[in-house]
């Protein structure tokens, strides 16, 4: 149901998350997932269910994109 992804400590996948919504595409930051606040800013968790798999597809390719661009 759900694919864990961590990036390099630097990474901040809330700021993604927000660049990743105005292309209309989401996911849940993983830091709200940690107990201790500064924990999981490099995480993110991806839902696969209940979609197609064109529009998984295209919210990967919207992700790396972004990714990317950082």
């Amino acid at each position: 149901m759900f694919i864990w992804v961590e990036g390099p400590a630097q990474f901040d996948a809330e700021k993604l998350y927000w660049q990743a919504v105005a292309r209309k595409t989401a996911f849940v930051p993983g830091k709200f997932f940690f107990v201790n606040r500064g924990e999981g800013n490099a995480t993110m968790r991806l839902n696969f269910t209940m979609t197609d798999e064109q529009t998984i597809d295209r919210a990967i390719h919207v992700i790396a994109e972004l990714i990317e661009q950082a």
